[in-house]
């Protein structure tokens, strides 16, 4: 994840019954749900450094993720489908 640009963590599946986000980094992690432009300013989730995110079970749409740094950050995810 690149700090300059969003970038897509998932796209929208609605065979998704599960999703686990791990900022494997020392900076922030702007995650934005649906649709829009992910920023500092425009988020749902802040996800802290080296920290987890259990996406809701619920949530079958496009997840987009900004770091605060331009430095290249590394993100771990996780989706599982039937």
């Amino acid at each position: 994840v690149s700090g300059v640009t969003p970038t897509s963590l998932l796209a929208s599946n609605p065979a998704r019954v599960a999703a686990q986000i791990y900022n494997n980094n020392t900076q922030l992690l702007y995650i934005l749900m649906g649709s829009g432009t992910v920023s500092a300013t425009n988020f749902s989730i802040l996800l802290m450094a080296n920290s987890y995110w259990e996406v809701p079970n619920d949530w079958t749409g496009a997840i987009t993720a900004l770091s605060k740094t331009i430095t290249a950050t590394s993100v771990l995810v996780t989706e599982m489908t039937p």
